[in-house]
């Protein structure tokens, strides 16, 4: 199991983009301090195709939502995934994993969204 990045928002702001491991529960392992994912909370994270995806969320340095998509093997290691289509920038959004895609719904933008999108990988990706 992971634990990635998040933080506090009162009574201080705090974010961080450490993650963390365990296969126990127990006992936990930092696989980074900082990932290059810019700190942030309220984003959603999930499993496919044998990697951890970040998925948006919000930060408030600098004050912004996020609309961009990380993934990582092992935790350690991240890469952008880089589109020609981006949804729209949101925090607190609904993600997960239905019939090998990675699905997105609602969230909090500007304004409030009920979008739903989709990210198909190629089979050989």
């Amino acid at each position: 199991m992971y634990v990635l990045g998040g933080g506090n928002y009162v009574p201080k702001y705090h974010a961080k983009n450490d993650v963390w491991s365990s296969t126990d529960g127990i006992h936990w392992q930092e696989e980074t301090a900082a990932a290059p994912w810019p700190p942030r909370l309220w984003f959603p994270a999930v499993t496919h195709r044998d990697r951890l995806w970040v998925i948006g969320g919000w930060s408030n340095n600098p004050n912004k939502n996020w609309n961009d998509v990380w993934h990582s093997r092992d935790g350690k290691d991240w890469q952008q995934l880089q589109t020609e289509t981006n949804w729209k920038e949101r925090h607190e959004q609904s993600a997960y994993v239905f019939q090998d895609a990675i699905w997105i719904a609602g969230g909090h933008a500007q304004p409030l969204s009920n979008e739903v999108w989709k990210l198909v990988l190629p089979r050989d990706w």
